[in-house]
């Protein structure tokens, strides 16, 4: 799983939740955690990554959405969160540079 945060939602955190996709994540962008460049190409970005499988959640839905998982893994602690999983958390990184298109 991966959950995606950070700017730009129309650009940066689309296309790394795209390449996330690609490579076999489930993927979900909280989208009050995020912020687009313009209105136009934010709506886009989100329309694209909903035909693609990409879930947009709430920060309030989170715990619903770690409590649904059903690997086990690495038990990850803070005062945000603790769930028993393997969970990669970005924050406004560039993955898309790293996967071939």
């Amino acid at each position: 799983m991966v959950i995606i945060t950070g700017l730009a939602l129309d650009y940066c955190v689309y296309y790394t939740a795209k390449d996330a996709k690609k490579l076999g994540y489930n993927v979900y962008v909280v989208q009050d955690a995020t912020r687009g460049v313009s209105n136009v190409t934010s709506v886009g970005a989100i329309t694209d990554m909903d035909s693609r499988g990409i879930r947009m959640v709430l920060s309030s839905q989170l715990t619903a959405v770690m409590e649904n998982l059903t690997s086990a893994g690495f038990i990850l602690q803070s005062p945000c969160f603790s769930w028993k999983t393997t969970v990669f958390i970005i924050v406004g990184l560039f993955l898309h540079m790293l996967v071939p298109l």
